[in-house]
């Protein structure tokens, strides 16, 4: 347990007996105001010896994320290393959390080369899991997205729980399939979480695409849960251009989740799934 200044938990968790490379996502939760650092590293199985623990500072009052990728065939053991940055009443409940996501390897997509804007997003959610490609491996990074199918990347990369239970208010849904999550019940979670307020309270569109701006909208109502308060003196890079979205829009840009993504901005015109994975996976890598 960390209570003071240069206090120090360790970590010693054994991966997922999975082919080379092993691609690591941690995540580390801090309370606000706190400060830690976190060191990595991925070792072949036994007691470790010279690991190198590349410095991870974490200092914001929300998750930070780091990636990494260790050419390990097999079973293998992560070592993780947080250290206290300042003195702190903490108990096990707030102090901070640590969480570790294994994804095996993805292949890379012909149509999004290492160059293309969006590639590291793209191939980010698809080590997740928050998306797939199609069956003739293109991953359609200029494709456009129906409202349904964004309903189930947020759930998924929110970690939203997605039952056969839930239900929604909107009535505008397919025929429900009892075997099959997609899309009632996704859709269901993410107005449960208030992601989406539908484009009526009983409709929510699910077949049309989904404009960038209602991406942005989504992604944030969830995001803001979880990071402090815009100051009231911002002012975003762009001008007030929606009584809904604008606000929404402002916050987005104060906390990165715009970052990358090609201006000027066209708000109104259907999100594309390279976009989409962008702006999802900025608020993931927080």
């Amino acid at each position: 347990m960390i209570g003071h200044a240069g206090d120090v938990d360790f970590f010693d968790i054994p991966a997922p007996a999975v082919g080379s490379p092993h691609y690591v996502t941690v995540a580390l939760d801090v309370p606000q105001g706190r400060d830690y650092t976190a060191a990595v590293a991925l070792s072949l199985p036994g007691v470790p010896s010279g690991l190198v623990w590349p410095q991870w500072t974490q200092s914001r009052p929300w998750a930070g994320r780091l990636q990494l990728e260790g050419d390990v065939t097999g079973p293998a053991r992560l070592y993780v290393m947080v250290k206290g940055g300042d003195d702190g009443d903490f108990s096990s409940a707030d102090a901070y959390k640590l969480r570790v996501y294994w994804t095996n390897t993805v292949s890379e997509f012909p149509d999004v080369p290492t160059d293309h804007r969006y590639h590291d997003a793209i191939m980010g959610m698809a080590r997740a899991a928050y998306v797939n490609g199609y069956t003739d491996g293109r991953f359609g990074p200029d494709d456009l997205v129906k409202r349904q199918q964004f309903a189930k990347m947020i759930a998924l990369a929110a970690h939203l729980e997605v039952t056969e239970a839930m239900t929604s208010p909107f009535t505008d849904l397919p025929a429900d399939d009892p075997g099959d999550l997609y899309p009632n019940e996704y859709i269901a979670a993410v107005a449960a979480a208030g992601i989406t307020t539908g484009v009526t309270p009983v409709s929510f569109d699910p077949g049309a695409p989904i404009k960038f701006a209602q991406v942005v909208t989504m992604v944030t109502r969830f995001a803001a849960n979880y990071l402090p308060p815009v100051p009231a003196e911002y002012v975003p890079p762009f001008g007030d251009f929606d009584d809904t979205h604008y606000p929404w829009a402002r916050k987005a840009a104060y906390y990165g989740l715009l970052d990358g993504i090609a201006t000027p901005y066209d708000w109104f015109r259907a999100a594309t799934r390279g976009e989409c994975a962008k702006v999802i996976w900025n608020m993931d890598s927080m």
